[in-house]
């Protein structure tokens, strides 16, 4: 009896969870769509955001005496997020290793080994 009560269990499980657990990529995924503002950073001045979209794609606002905007598409693998980007007619590839993403922290380590700092607005 107990163990059909546990097969019901995992069945009810499977049937609500889609079988499997999401990977820390695809739950990193999740939790990086919105929009956030710099808190610490070596480039970027204060005020500036990234906005990254559920579709992979992602908006850059640098705040400065003109505000510049840069689009592109991200990708994220395990821990690391892999950027493209274009600003006018140039074109960018970076990657960096998520160190710290939470619902309102997100840290960002370059290859330098510099940590960029953002709070989600």
């Amino acid at each position: 009896m107990k163990r059909l009560s546990a097969f019901a269990v995992g069945v009810v499980a499977v049937v609500l969870f889609g079988g499997t657990a999401p990977t820390r990529a695809q739950d990193e995924a999740t939790k990086i769509v919105g929009v956030w503002e710099v808190a610490k950073s070596k480039d970027l001045p204060a005020g500036s955001t990234i906005e990254f979209a559920k579709d992979g794609k992602f908006t850059v606002k640098v705040k400065g005496e003109k505000e510049e905007v840069g689009t592109g598409s991200y990708k994220i693998e395990k821990t690391k997020l892999t950027v493209k980007l274009k600003f006018g007619d140039q074109a960018f590839e970076q990657s960096a290793t998520i160190k710290k993403l939470t619902p309102t922290d997100l840290h960002l380590e370059g290859d330098d080994k510099l940590v960029d700092e953002f709070k989600k607005k």
